[in-house]
């Protein structure tokens, strides 16, 4: 597996507006239609990212960006 990087989230939301709204769905690799956790709206206050360094990863050591964010955990 390679790791997602910073540069493909760009891609992913380069033509967004700064104030389009974020909704984050997480999906299982192994069963990718069903959904796992979901926030309807992302509260910008639950909205935290730290970065870490020298992290190992599935592609070696690397630097590492965690987001951090409170999820609904029961979607709909």
């Amino acid at each position: 597996m390679i790791c997602a990087t910073v540069g493909d989230m760009k891609k992913l939301i380069e033509n967004a507006k700064d104030d389009d709204v974020l909704v984050f769905q997480i999906y299982s690799e192994n069963q990718p239609d069903v959904l796992r956790f979901s926030s309807e709206i992302a509260d910008a206050s639950t909205l935290t990212a730290d970065h870490k360094f020298g992290q190992q990863t599935t592609d070696g050591d690397r630097n590492v960006i965690r987001i951090k964010l409170a999820l609904d955990l029961e979607p709909v």
